[in-house]
């Protein structure tokens, strides 16, 4: 994904990844939904983290502007493409980067995993009609804070959260063999 998404596109990415990684989390059985070697996450654990990760933008594209703008500052100089986002967050995880806080799933039981798939699919929903919304020019202007790489724009933020989840997804398949 080299070229700049506009907001539509970034919206609709954004929401077919989610949808991807909940379609395929939903076609686990109970033992590969649960199933994790020592020190990996398995999807319950997924699941929950990505939820952890989309919920807090719901609030974040809601506030007014000037608010994350007093907050983390604007840019003039735009945004970086996808490509970059991405670079810098596998960076991040190859020099030994991982969840902290808020971001650390307890994992989801596989009783309550369509469930949480709901509320995730709900997120991401909601995220994805809020950039809509937006002016490009908020999108390249407005800055949030991430806590592995630093201050994002609003479209990058909406570039990570693609990568995030796809390479969440990703992992997944490579856990259950699928």
């Amino acid at each position: 994904m080299e070229k700049r998404l506009n907001r539509e596109q970034l919206a609709a990415e954004l929401l077919h990844q989610h949808r991807s990684f909940a379609n395929f989390v939903a076609s686990l059985s109970k033992e590969r939904y649960e199933h994790a070697p020592a020190g990996k996450w398995n999807a319950g654990a997924q699941l929950d983290h990505l939820y952890r990760s989309v919920r807090p933008l719901v609030m974040a594209y809601r506030l007014p502007v000037w608010v994350p703008g007093l907050l983390f500052g604007r840019t003039t100089k735009g945004s970086s493409a996808f490509a970059d986002i991405a670079q810098r967050y596998e960076a991040k995880l190859k020099g030994g980067a991982k969840a902290t806080g808020a971001y650390v799933p307890k994992g989801i039981p596989y009783a309550l995993r369509d469930q949480a798939i709901a509320s995730l699919l709900d997120s991401a929903e909601k995220v994805s009609g809020l950039i809509r919304q937006m002016p490009e020019s908020t999108l390249d202007g407005y800055r949030l804070p991430h806590p592995l790489i630093g201050k994002l724009t609003f479209r990058e933020m909406g570039y990570f959260t693609i990568h995030h989840v796809g390479h969440h997804e990703a992992s997944l398949r490579l856990l259950t063999g699928l």
